[in-house]
């Protein structure tokens, strides 16, 4: 049959003839999809004669226009649909839709208010409303949107999973935290939504609730995106241990390859394991990861490994590709310092801008020459950062403690209390921890150990080094004691090295249920010997030609008992220093991994109060002459006596180095590097005085 187009053929009615209705709709919506506009024609005509109330007929047309080149012809149609229709949300949708694709933003988020408004409970108009809001910028309303999504019916989880996707890193985290707990309320079953949540908590700085939720996923284990979030929470509770035992895990890794290689590129950093972290760090960036942080991390396995050169190359590429260029100037500028190259270094700082970053750097930063850089910190501007709001929850914490530190140089001990305390207060807020156990826990070791104390390996061979364990309480000096030991020509100063808790760890895989120090009780001599030759090991990669390392790790005097019976030759250094300044010192410092007790004053200064017990208990059963213990008071006020003390104990001879430790040029990976680079003084002896208000003694 052939069909009259004009007037008069359809007043002829002969399209009424053929019964057309929702057949022809959907034969015309196909055709038009299917870009055979001509054939689309007929069936659209007959749909729109025949059913008038159907919203989709008026959308054939305003599509066949659209795919005509004529998007003004589109959205004139889709305006008369919503006239047509004015009680349905839907005809409401499709004009922002056209809106949209015509640049007219501002018009088609007023349809989708409009909709909403129709209906409250419309997910899909909630989602295109949010849709607009982002594109024209307004992220905090897009995500308003998306919050009603959890009160409509029948919102998918795709659609949450992906709005959470979108918002990561554009919100605060504590606002995303709380909208993936509504979230799992909305879906209780879904693993997904449960390890967003934990994601989440480790955003928002409370890695301890991240991984309380993580654990509930079911399989958690071997879920590839749970344990990657479980992985970054034990990392910022200072256990990337546990994240590395995740991952040796059986897991399904799936298009996660990337992103589980760099987590564990990360623990194995964190462990001290190098040499495996530069090869994780190494795959991760050949799969094409091009992330600031990676060469961060790349370079800083490359600085420990002293390849200072090729540490550079590293992070010139990642200012390269990445440009990200604050984190990478910074450590751009340790690795110049470390190379004496201090006017390069300087240079780094300043060309990226004196921000929140540059008022750590100056204070807990790379070691400069010039003591002068740290008065070029514009702090009104940092403060006036910090005003803004609109820092991170780690920028803001960075900063708190760096202003708290300049305030303190300036003598407003008050201001400088209140910033830390506050600090403190929302760190230590962000993860479960009991002092009591752990306090009791303390107590138990010399306890255990002390029915066989003895020197299990007296006569053993001697290994490729002498052990020189320094020991302390945090902030007590064990840095500068290391970095005075370190001067000398035949001692390596190995860092904070976590080889001792590695080499328990290990231990304790084999022991499931038992808690240090108890299985040790069950090893004879063949044991030890086997964890002594294990120990030495893991130094291999450093190539040493010194007969002494130092291996200074404040923590290790919770193990001075089974040292001993291991290392018969070593030498064991406890550095003290005034009970309150040592407390003070550790409040003012966010140490980010470890010490979870470093956050409330009345827990440190428990803490301490145990670990001098302790320390009496070990020199009771060892002997005084056996542990060689430094003041730090005196080492400041008194060093050339103090030192020579310490080298004779040591058996070392005396060299002049070892009196002048800041004139040394090597890497010091520590937050305290740029003050041992200056000469020895006693400045900080008695601090904790200016504080007194805070303390009751």
């Amino acid at each position: 049959m052939k069909f009259d187009f004009t007037p008069e053929g359809l007043a002829k009615g002969n399209f009424l003839k053929l019964k057309a209705g929702k057949k022809e709709i959907n034969n015309a919506r196909a055709l038009i999809a299917d870009g055979r506009l001509m054939e689309a024609l007929q069936p659209m005509v007959l749909g729109l004669i025949a059913k008038p109330d159907d919203p989709s007929a008026y959308e054939n047309f305003a599509n066949y226009f659209e795919a005509s080149g004529q998007p003004r012809g589109a959205i004139a149609v889709a305006d008369a649909s919503v006239h047509a229709h004015p009680d349905k949300p839907g005809p409401l949708l499709f004009l922002a839709e056209k809106l949209m694709r015509d640049q007219q933003g501002e018009a088609a988020a007023n349809c989708c208010k409009k909709a909403v408004e129709l209906q409250p409970a419309n997910g899909p108009a909630w989602q295109t409303l949010s849709d607009i809001y982002w594109k024209l910028g307004r992220k905090e309303e897009a995500f308003e949107c998306c919050e009603k999504l959890l009160h409509c019916k029948g919102t998918l989880e795709k659609l949450i999973f992906l709005t959470c996707r979108r918002f990561e890193g554009q919100i605060e985290p504590s606002v995303l935290r709380r909208f993936l707990k509504n979230a799992v309320d909305y879906f209780p079953a879904s693993p997904v939504m449960k390890t967003l949540l934990a994601g989440a908590c480790v955003a928002d700085g409370r890695p301890g609730e991240a991984i309380e939720i993580a654990k509930m996923v079911e399989n958690y284990a071997s879920n590839p995106l749970t344990v990657c979030v479980l992985v970054r929470a034990h990392v910022d509770t200072g256990r990337p241990d546990l994240g590395l035992k995740l991952l040796s895990g059986d897991i399904d890794v799936g298009d996660q390859y990337a992103n589980i290689e760099a987590l564990k590129a990360v623990c194995l950093r964190l462990t001290g394991q190098i040499l495996l972290a530069k090869n994780s760090y190494e795959n991760v960036l050949k799969a094409g990861v091009q992330k600031a942080s990676l060469f961060t991390g790349y370079a800083m396995c490359l600085r420990v490994l002293d390849l200072k050169n090729e540490c550079l190359a590293a992070l010139d590429k990642g200012l390269e590709l990445t440009g990200d260029e604050s984190g990478l100037l910074v450590e751009k500028a340790q690795v110049l310092s470390d190379l004496s190259r201090h006017e390069e270094a300087e240079e780094c700082l300043r060309s990226s801008a004196f921000s929140w970053q540059n008022a750590t750097t100056a204070l807990e930063g790379p070691s400069l020459s010039n003591a002068e850089f740290e008065a070029e910190v514009n702090w009104q501007h940092v403060e006036g950062v910090f005003n803004q709001g609109t820092l991170t929850r780690n920028e803001r914490l960075n900063v708190m403690f760096a202003i708290g530190h300049q305030r303190e140089a300036a003598g407003d001990y008050r201001q400088a209390m209140s910033l830390w305390y506050y600090a403190n207060e929302e760190i230590r807020a962000s993860y479960q921890f009991d002092v009591g156990p752990f306090l009791s826990w303390l107590r138990s070791i010399p306890a255990e150990l002390q029915g066989d104390i003895s020197n299990t390996l007296e006569g053993c061979d001697p290994g490729p080094f002498r052990p020189i364990f320094v020991f302390g309480m945090p902030r007590s000096g064990t840095s500068l004691v290391e970095h005075i030991l370190g001067a000398h020509s035949d001692v390596k100063p190995g860092g904070e090295s976590t080889y001792v808790t590695r080499l328990i760890e290990e231990v304790m895989l084999c022991f499931p249920g038992e808690e240090y120090p108890t299985f040790f009780r069950e090893f004879d001599e063949p044991d030890f010997l086997a964890l002594r030759d294990k120990f030495f090991s893991y130094w291999k990669f450093a190539n040493l030609t010194e007969k002494f390392v130092v291996d200074k790790l404040p923590g290790n005097f919770v193990h001075v008992g089974l040292l001993q019976k291991i290392f018969p030759e070593a030498v064991f250094v406890e550095c003290v220093r005034e009970r309150h300044d040592t407390a003070l010192s550790i409040f003012g410092h966010w140490f980010r991994e470890g010490h979870p007790y470093a956050y409330n004053f009345e827990e440190i200064l428990a803490v301490h109060d145990e670990y001098d017990n302790m320390m009496r208990t070990w020199r009771n059963l060892l002997g005084e002459k056996r542990i060689h213990r430094i003041q730090y008071e005196e080492l400041v006020k008194i060093p050339k006596r103090t030192i020579q003390n310490l080298l004779g104990s040591c058996e070392l001879v005396s060299e002049e180095g070892c009196f002048s430790p800041h004139k040394q040029k090597r890497a010091i990976d520590n937050a305290n590097a740029r003050r041992l680079e200056m000469p020895i003084v006693d400045t900080r002896v008695g601090r904790s005085r200016n504080y007194d208000f805070a303390f009751s003694y």
